[in-house]
């Protein structure tokens, strides 16, 4: 799901002429284009759907975030990590916004060494 994710946010192409093939041995041709950036996240969700609606028969409290295996226990899982990536994708955007990252430069710069202290 989160390679599909990626192949969205930053092109299937992109991500695999950039990011992949330059240091892989093996060598993904245009096919993965395909699998990563339709396939996989199409085929993701129609498993996620399938569970979600079987698990509702499974038992009767299927809503009770605090049953086990339930699907109320997975939203509250997935509500609270949720909230906890957004927050410190929040706050670490906020400390390095501009100063880190250059799409159209080749390379990372190096992190000061008094930031990485702080983390």
């Amino acid at each position: 799901m989160f390679s599909g994710i990626l192949a969205f946010k930053f092109g299937a192409n992109r991500m695999r002429t950039k990011y992949i093939n330059p240091v892989s041995n093996r060598k993904l041709s245009w096919t993965f284009d395909i699998c990563a950036g339709s396939i996989a996240p199409v085929a993701t969700a129609i498993v996620l759907v399938l569970w979600i609606i079987q698990a509702i028969g499974w038992d009767e409290h299927w809503w009770n975030p605090f049953a086990i295996s339930s699907l109320g226990t997975m939203l509250m899982q997935w509500a609270i990590g949720f909230a906890l990536v957004l927050y410190y994708n929040k706050t670490i955007n906020e400390k390095t916004k501009g100063v880190y990252f250059d799409p159209n430069a080749e390379g990372f710069p190096e992190v000061p060494d008094a930031l990485m202290k702080e983390v």
